[in-house]
């Protein structure tokens, strides 16, 4: 995908894909119109939505800069 390409970009690796077990917005579109979602985002595994949850600056910073690539590419700048 041109997202999967973003973060090569970013990154020079390639990002590991996993199925999502739980609900998310996302699951809206994929579950009721079967129309593919990916999710992506920063955070540290095993902390979302716990009582410590946090996110190292270093991930959020990878995130936002795969996001820019991305945006860029699909508005062809």
């Amino acid at each position: 995908t041109d997202l999967e390409a973003a973060y090569v970009a970013v990154t020079a690796q390639r990002p590991e894909r996993a199925n999502m077990v739980g609900w998310s917005d996302a699951s809206y579109p994929s579950s009721l119109a079967g129309i593919p979602t990916i999710l992506y985002g920063p955070g540290v595994e095993g902390k979302a939505h716990s009582q410590d949850e946090y996110v190292e600056i270093d991930y959020l910073v990878r995130c936002t800069q795969v996001l820019a690539v991305f945006l860029l590419a699909q508005l062809g700048a």
